[in-house]
């Protein structure tokens, strides 16, 4: 998929490898990967905690306490690159499928930063904007093509680059958790001919997506009530004892209710889809985040929708690399879904 923020051609051919970085809004998730003759490999994973408030909507508000535990995860583990591949989300990051007419490259890259107003209500000045083609011909018309569409604001990509060099690394991609989910989704085998709704449930937020025959169609964010945090503003997986820690709502509350404001997104995602007559309907639901942790939380969330429900094991197949990764690697492993799919990146693609 395409990516809003790139660094030089230069700085791309001397390292393609990046580290895989989620900044969410209670802990920082790391993934490096390497390719092996035998296949992928986990070099090294980490996550760090962050404390309240520092992250909101998706927006850093604390950018030195967020460098300083991206400092702590690296520091305390075997990365070998200091190249990152971070990620955006939050209410004003927009995504949507656009279908315009056939054209080159070249064309589509001048023509959206004239036309964008058709699209997204947003002044050009204000954001930075990245496509990626779906298909060209779309639905056997040869005059059209469909095109992936992102925006995001431009102040957030930079913001996010200056606290990813703050840390002392070098921010190399930005993209947004909804790619990366997919990338990691296609990575773990997910990549067949069925209708999927992929749902990251974090502290914070939870990310819809739905992928038909491995292409992203529908995508939502929406925040989670802040009641569903603990005292410490933490996920499950995401620290010594998560959302779980004592005090505020009793746990199995918290999963219910986290549990039924994530089958309200998926709902909504699916209703969307509903709107295609001629969709094929959403064979299950795949979920992934700190809420996907949580015990009993699958379960409550397959009472509530009406298709089966598994978690995402974005290292299920991957070897580990020496002393690789700590509780990500085994049950707490769905929180680093979006961190696995940046570091599925590389600097020198498109």
């Amino acid at each position: 998929m395409s990516h809003l923020w790139r660094m030089s051609g230069l700085f791309a051919r001397r390292s393609a490898a990046l580290v895989g970085l989620d900044i969410g809004s209670s802990a920082v998730k790391a993934v490096e990967l390497e390719t092996t003759r035998t296949g992928r490999r986990v070099v090294a994973a980490a996550a760090a905690p962050l404390p309240r408030h520092a992250i909101a909507d998706g927006a850093i508000l604390d950018g030195d306490a967020v460098a300083g535990a991206i400092r702590g995860a690296f520091d305390a583990h075997p990365f070998r690159t200091r190249a990152v591949a971070a990620s955006l989300s939050g209410s004003d990051v927009l995504v949507r499928t656009i279908t315009v007419p056939r054209m080159s490259d070249s064309e589509l890259d001048e023509s959206l930063y004239w036309e964008i107003d058709q699209y997204v209500p947003v002044d050009v000045g204000d954001v930075a904007l990245d496509y990626q083609v779906l298909d060209r011909g779309t639905d056997g018309d040869p005059d059209t093509m469909d095109v992936l569409l992102v925006v995001a604001n431009r102040g957030r990509v930079a913001g996010l680059a200056r606290v990813v060099e703050r840390a002392g690394l070098v921010p190399v991609v930005v993209d947004i958790d909804a790619l990366a989910l997919c990338n990691a989704f296609a990575s773990n085998g997910g990549a067949g001919r069925d209708a999927v709704v992929l749902a990251h449930a974090g502290a914070g937020s939870v990310t819809a997506v739905v992928v038909r025959a491995g292409r992203p169609e529908v995508f939502r964010n929406s925040p989670l009530a802040p009641y569903l945090h603990s005292g410490r503003g933490e996920e499950p997986g995401s620290g010594e004892d998560g959302a779980f820690a004592k005090g505020g709502l009793e746990a199995p509350t918290r999963a219910a209710s986290a549990a039924a404001q994530v089958a309200r997104e998926v709902e909504r995602a699916m209703e969307d889809c509903r709107a295609d007559v001629d969709a094929d309907p959403i064979d299950r639901l795949v979920v992934s985040g700190g809420w996907a942790c949580a015990p009993g939380f699958t379960d409550m969330l397959a009472d509530r929708v009406a298709v089966p429900v598994e978690r995402l094991e974005p290292f299920r197949g991957l070897a580990a690399a020496g002393r690789a990764g700590d509780d990500l690697l085994a049950g707490d492993a769905p929180v680093a879904a979006v961190a696995v799919g940046l570091a599925l990146r590389r600097s020198d693609e498109r």
